[in-house]
């Protein structure tokens, strides 16, 4: 049971705080700061209680998405420090040097990083365009499977695919512009893994929601898609 004190929601003994922001807004949003922290944006004039039964509302998903955050981060630490980095789930030695600008190569099964200074700033800034282009590029090879049901099974027409950082989520799909958007980090991850979200994304532009059908479908054309998805969760 969720017991509110104050801004903050105790669940399953772990406390998540909750910072109130109230705006000229029309909806309620509850986004995730950090993986114990939430931004609770509400309309003005709205009150404490219905705020607080709007949180008790959102536990579940609360501890979903904490959970996904906490095994992003987790993987994350593993997948990027100094002395290693790990791509499509390989494990590759991690060699830097000073130079004029940031850049990422894999050699002969090492890592080289070439960064202008070597400080926390070039290093995340290397990661994030070598980690957007390179899972870009892999993607592009993994969508014709799915373009080819898309387009052939249900006449649909093919989505745009783009790749940025997603703090809460491995992808998202907007049916309404045809768009998918999948996280950067799933770079440090095996490629069955990659493309079962990717699937994940496409069924939605059948299914917007996730019915039965909606799953019905994921398993028809990935049988091995928990497998997959248990993976991305830390089990």
């Amino acid at each position: 049971m969720a017991i509110m004190d104050g801004w903050k929601i105790e669940i399953n003994g772990q406390v998540f705080f909750i910072d109130v922001v109230y705006k000229k807004v029309k909806n309620i949003t509850l986004k995730f700061v950090t993986e114990n922290r939430l931004k609770l944006t509400l309309p003005k004039g709205t009150s404490q209680d219905f705020a607080k039964k709007f949180v008790e509302s959102k536990r579940d998903w609360i501890v979903k998405i904490s959970r996904q955050i906490h095994t992003k981060d987790t993987f994350l630490s593993l997948g990027m420090d100094n002395q290693q980095v790990v791509i499509f789930g390989k494990v590759y030695p991690l060699v830097k040097y000073l130079g004029k600008r940031n850049d990422i190569t894999i050699k002969d099964n090492v890592c080289y990083m070439t960064l202008k200074s070597d400080d926390s700033v070039n290093y995340e800034s290397a990661w994030k365009l070598y980690s957007q282009k390179t899972l870009m590029q892999q993607i592009n090879l993994m969508r014709g499977q799915w373009d080819d049901v898309i387009a052939n099974t249900y006449r649909l027409p093919l989505p745009e695919i783009k790749v940025k950082v997603l703090k809460s989520r491995w992808g998202q799909c907007v049916p309404q512009k045809n768009q998918i958007t999948l996280s950067s980090l799933l770079i440090h991850y095996p490629l069955d893994v990659i493309n079962s979200v990717l699937w994940h994304e496409y069924v939605h532009l059948i299914v917007p929601n996730h019915s039965k059908r909606f799953y019905d479908i994921i398993y028809y054309y990935m049988p091995e898609y928990d497998r997959c998805h248990n993976i991305l969760k830390g089990k």
